[in-house]
């Protein structure tokens, strides 16, 4: 699996890999500075910005993905809710719906 390049957890790893595909240490130090003050790179084009050499965009755009990343969360618990009519009041006003709520789980600390 391709890391994603805004992923703060996985940098060590990004930094690897892009000094495997021999992207320069400019753009590697230039990227990690970018990332660790915030910036979120949501397109290739976004590299440019930092004056990135576009040799380099076009290396590091084949070996990460570009874009948000999900934040998958262990404590969490979903739960979903289904509304449907009663037949016999204004059923041809409310067709159905869902509701999803992420509830975190906290543990009991007694």
């Amino acid at each position: 699996m391709r890391p994603n390049i805004n992923d703060t957890t996985r940098l060590a790893d990004l930094k690897k890999i892009l000094s495997e595909k021999n992207v320069s240490e400019f753009s590697i130090s230039t990227i990690e500075r970018a990332i660790k003050r915030g910036m979120v790179f949501k397109k290739p084009e976004d590299l440019a910005l930092l004056n990135i050499p576009a040799i380099d965009i076009s290396a590091i755009s084949g070996v990460v993905d570009i874009g948000t990343t999900i934040v998958t969360l262990k404590n969490l618990k979903r739960v979903e809710y289904s509304f449907k009519p009663i037949p016999e009041s204004n059923a041809g006003f409310f067709m159905a719906t869902s509701l999803l709520l992420p509830i975190p789980i906290r543990k009991n600390s007694k």
